[in-house]
């Protein structure tokens, strides 16, 4: 896949890009790969929640367990690399990824908690882990932290990019001088 040009429009190939560079930490995405990599990452597990019935029916519960583990993690991970190749698109550092932490942190510190016994009170779903929280006084500050980073990430995902150059490599969003596009949309060289 060339990465010398990223086209602007939410499209698979950016969702797949974001993927296939699960563990790259270097370099810049733009806006467009990671609305496409949510579009598509959501129409994946829509399809995936629908086909779950039937695997409930002739699958065994641990089973289910480790599919819906696996699925989690491989759905959620492209996001933090991604992350960081967006931040650095906006001159920032890595180092603002570690945000992510607090609501991960936040929800293995909640499913520690007491239960609630009668069902009311903050519900709490963690990969495939689902329960009802007691309210203690660490309840309302780690969900209150958790929505407020969530909140923090989201806006850090499509703030506005440093044009041209910078630090972390070339603007994505434009293709170099020596090259141009035609009907297929892939890049050509003269």
């Amino acid at each position: 896949m060339d990465d010398r040009y990223i086209d602007n429009r939410v499209s698979p190939r950016l969702a797949f890009r974001a993927v296939a560079h699960s563990f790259r930490f270097h370099g810049r995405s733009t806006r467009s790969e990671v609305v496409s990599f949510w579009f598509f990452g959501m129409l994946a597990n829509f399809v995936v929640n629908w086909l779950a019935p039937t695997l409930r029916e002739t699958s065994p519960l641990s089973a289910i367990g480790v599919l819906d583990l696996l699925w989690s993690t491989l759905l959620f991970w492209p996001f933090i690399p991604l992350l960081v190749r967006r931040l650095h698109d906006q001159g920032r550092p890595w180092r603002w990824a570690l945000l992510w932490g607090v609501p991960i942190f936040s929800s293995v510190i909640l499913l520690l908690l007491p239960e609630s016994s009668d069902g009311h009170g903050p519900s709490i779903s963690f990969l495939s882990f689902h329960r009802w929280l007691a309210w203690t006084p660490v309840t309302t500050p780690l969900l209150v932290g958790s929505v407020i980073a969530i909140l923090a990430i989201f806006v850090l995902y499509f703030l506005p990019e440093t044009p041209g150059e910078n630090r972390y490599g070339p603007d994505p969003r434009v293709a170099p001088a020596n090259e141009n596009r035609h009907f297929g949309g892939e890049l050509a060289s003269r």
